[in-house]
């Protein structure tokens, strides 16, 4: 028995390591992947002069070594990252691994002032309740100011910091990295959402802490009060370290809008010009760094875990965790904000937008609400088709999430390391990788988004159904005759498909802002189709002419974000109180069927 037990303990790390070896082999192997398009690019880069003949095509197929195979191929790409080569640029010919090492230095400078920004939010975010510890009092940190930092990405605070404090106020440069005075903006477009999220965190989980009964014992007995905070502090911070990580690998590899929009020469805005010029070698590194460093603050998000636990990571003694409010009133934010979306959409679905027959940069008015665009296109109808359109591919990548979900919840050892690796990556990051393989496009968009949002879906899927196997009409049903398979299609997914499905549906919104993200970088649908993230990107431009073309898709994303946020928010259905009584009476009554069928086959 002991040893069954210990083999399945080994099961999630070979499922890691498997899941870090396949990514591995995945990067090494995308000049195959890309190959119809990699000979013709690079004789049109490098030798410009050269007529794409089949006799020029193979010539340079052999000097990539495509025509080896995908074996012959890794197998020399690994060799290459073993002398600490990494390849040469598609592009340029130049050797990719300085240009790639400097950037992601860059990048982690940036990631550095970002989390001093994210630690001043939360330590003012969180002061209040570490007072009243102080004090010997119980009190739950305002949620208000990390919500609405929370609500917006970054890419959306960094446009608005932009416009008010470099172009209109002109009190910060707007574009570069070269002194502190450029630093500022991007890191607190970075430092608010983070630090939003780490307070949120970390305000749940203190909250628990404090009602245990030791922190009233270590109060009454004397202790001294910073002893005290710091015990509380240890014992709040181990169940969400690994968020936390999880938060420090989103800056990093996450800031390709940000590094974007300040043009700072990060490992983000070079692997995104990697994936828009389809330069596999330069994308292989940007793509390697980046996971290369998700594993190692996993890594060390682990130790520092068993750090804080001490000995009780060897007992059984509980940790805390963290706790989502449930108000019903939560849900008057997520309605409130997206009904003004749905107005507009209600009003410009009736336009055309493509039309170019109103005037350019024309003001907003009666005929044109929103106004028009560079083209002369209507904004109020390109905003409501957008919304259509990434409305319906949100609604997509939600369905290959769930069905994603629940494969993976089925075995859940054996998917930990791809659990693992896909929260380790970012949609925009998801993008660069599908943009640079199979080019930009809505469908690329779609893919990346729906590989890199369904773990969460997968571990309460998990969650769900070993809840739903604690249920004793399920217990009995092996005696009964009933196989693995048909307890699964027929008494499990029912169990867990409500559940799973308003989860699933309440992320919706954010998944539309995903794809909202990728089509502000370019790797969403081209011109001229209407979409809120090209749209945006295709105001900056004008946005002292005509701001009225930014503006319009900046608060449609902010009332968007905002709805996303308060939808995450709220928490699933509770099945431990309210309806275990129905799910009594229809498992007893799914057990009495099962019984009198087994019965008459019996006799």
């Amino acid at each position: 028995m002991h040893r069954s037990s210990s083999r399945l303990d080994l099961i999630p790390w070979c499922s890691r390591l498997l899941a870090y070896v396949g990514m591995l082999v995945l990067v090494g192997m995308l000049p195959w992947i890309s190959q119809e398009k990699a000979e013709l690019m690079v004789l049109r880069s490098r030798y410009a002069e050269l007529a794409p003949t089949d006799a020029n095509l193979e010539a340079v197929s052999k000097e990539l070594h495509l025509d080896q195979g995908p074996v012959h191929l890794l197998r020399h790409w690994l060799a290459g990252l073993v002398r600490g080569d990494m390849g040469q640029s598609w592009v340029s010919g130049a050797p990719v691994a300085g240009p790639a090492w400097s950037a992601f230095l860059v990048s982690l400078t940036l990631m550095g002032f970002a989390m001093v920004v994210a630690f001043i939010v939360v330590v003012l975010i969180l002061a209040p309740q570490l007072l009243a510890l102080s004090r010997g009092t119980s009190r739950k940190a305002a949620l208000t100011v990390p919500t609405l930092l929370t609500a917006f990405p970054s890419f959306l605070i960094a446009v608005v910091l932009v416009l008010v404090f470099s172009i209109w106020l002109k009190i910060f440069p707007p574009l570069g990295f070269n002194s502190w005075h450029h630093a500022v903006l991007p890191s607190i477009a970075l430092g608010l959402p983070a630090g939003g999220v780490i307070a949120r965190l970390l305000s749940d989980s203190l909250q628990h802490a404090m009602r245990e009964p030791w922190v009233r014992s270590w109060f009454d007995a004397g202790a001294p009060r910073p002893m005290l905070l710091a015990a509380v502090l240890r014992r709040a911070l181990a169940p969400v370290i690994h968020q936390i990580a999880l938060v420090i690998v989103a800056v990093t590899g996450g800031a390709v809008p940000v590094e974007e929009i300040f043009a700072i020469p990060g490992i983000g805005r070079l692997t995104l010009g990697a994936s828009k010029a389809q330069d596999i070698p330069l994308l292989q590194a940007g793509v390697l760094l980046l996971f290369g460093f998700a594993a190692l603050v996993g890594i060390a998000a682990q130790g520092i875990h068993r750090l804080l636990l001490g000995a009780a990571a060897k007992s059984n003694v509980p940790v805390a965790a963290p706790e989502a409010p449930r108000r019903s009133r939560d849900l008057a934010l997520p309605i409130i904000t997206i009904v003004p979306v749905v107005l507009c959409v209600a009003l410009g679905l009736g336009r055309n937008p493509y039309s170019l027959d109103h005037p350019r940069f024309e003001p907003p008015s009666l005929a044109l609400p929103l106004g028009s665009d560079a083209a002369g296109r209507d904004v109020l109808a390109r905003l409501a088709y957008g919304a259509a359109l990434t409305l319906s591919f949100a609604i997509a990548v939600t369905l290959l999430c769930i069905l994603l979900a629940l494969l993976a919840s089925v075995m859940p050892r054996w998917s930990a390391g791809l659990v693992d690796v896909t929260n380790a990556t970012s949609p925009v990051l998801a993008g660069l990788l599908v943009a640079g393989v199979a080019g930009p496009s809505m469908m690329s968009a779609a893919i990346a988004v729906a590989l890199a949002s369904w773990a969460p879906l997968a571990a309460h899927a998990r969650d769900l159904l070993r809840e739903a196997k604690l249920q004793p009409y399920i217990a009995m049903l092996p005696t009964l005759g009933e196989s693995r398979a048909s307890t699964y299609l027929r008494f499990l997914l029912p169990e867990i498909a409500g559940p799973l499905l308003r989860h699933s549906f309440l992320r919706l919104p954010g998944k539309a802002l995903a794809l909202a993200s990728l089509g502000f970088l370019g790797m969403g649908p081209q011109q001229p189709t209407p979409e809120w993230g090209a749209m945006l990107a295709e105001g900056l431009p004008y946005v002292e002419q005509a701001p009225w073309i930014a503006l319009a898709p900046t608060f449609a994303l902010m009332l968007l974000s905002m709805s996303a946020q308060g939808f995450a928010a709220l928490p699933p259905a509770n099945t431990r109180h309210g309806n275990t009584k129905g799910q009594k009476q229809k498992g007893l009554a799914r057990l009495r069927q099962t019984a009198k069928r087994w019965g008459r086959i019996r006799r």
